[in-house]
Formats: structure tokens, C-alpha cells, sequence
């Protein structure tokens, strides 16, 4: 089990989380009943809410970032699309992760994650 998974698993546990749980959820049906309209849409609107914090970690961890053109999403594959919709799934947790105070700071955890890819 690598380290998203294991903060996912206590996650699930806080009684403050159950948004974030249940934007996982969307994202993840989003997967699952993958339609090209609906995943640009949960993108974009995920995009936009936690642009902040997925800045943040792009720049810390992937050099992925959040455009300030959102539009871009229309012109994306949709294998593309679908790893997007994977990496806010990551990300959430992530977010989660600090706002619930299971890890300090975004620092903290971007740290712990490069560390287990080595």
C-alpha cells in the first residue's frame, strides 16, 4: 500500500472529511461512467476550487499546474482527461490530509511522497 492510499484509509476516518469523501466519489464516478463532457466539467470545476492548493503541490511535486485558461481541458485526450481526473483524486486526498491535521503542511507530505518514490 503506498502512502496516497494509507492517508485515503485514515482520511476516511475523520468526521470533518466526509466532502472531501464525497468529492472523491464524484471524481471517481466520473471514471467510471467516463464521458468526455462530464470529466472536462469535474475538472474544471475541481480546477478552479482548489487551484491554490494544486499549484502548490504541481510546483512541489509533478511541475503539473493548474492553467489559468481552463479551456484547455476541451482540447485533451481522453486517456489525458482520465489521468487528470486520477491526480485530483490524489490531490484531494492530499489537501485533505493537511486540513485535518494528519500532517502538518503540503511540505510535509510532498517530502514523505518523494522519499517513497526513491
Amino acid at each position: 500500500m503506498n502512502l496516497i492510499e494509507n492517508y485515503y484509509n485514515s482520511i476516511k476516518h475523520f468526521r470533518g472529511s466526509l466532502h472531501y469523501l464525497k468529492e472523491i466519489e464524484e471524481i471517481e464516478d466520473a471514471i467510471i461512467f467516463y464521458e468526455q463532457e462530464t470529466a472536462q466539467n469535474v475538472i474544471m470545476f475541481y480546477a478552479d476550487k482548489y487551484k491554490t492548493y494544486l499549484n502548490k503541490i504541481g510546483k512541489l511535486l509533478t511541475d503539473v499546474y493548474v492553467y489559468k485558461d481552463i479551456t484547455i481541458y476541451n482540447t485533451k485526450t481522453d486517456e489525458d482527461l482520465i489521468n487528470d481526473l486520477h491526480y485530483l483524486i490524489d490531490s484531494i486526498i492530499i489537501i485533505a490530509t493537511v486540513n485535518l491535521g494528519l500532517e502538518k503542511s503540503l511540505n510535509e507530505i510532498i517530502v514523505k511522497l518523494k522519499n517513497e518514490k526513491e
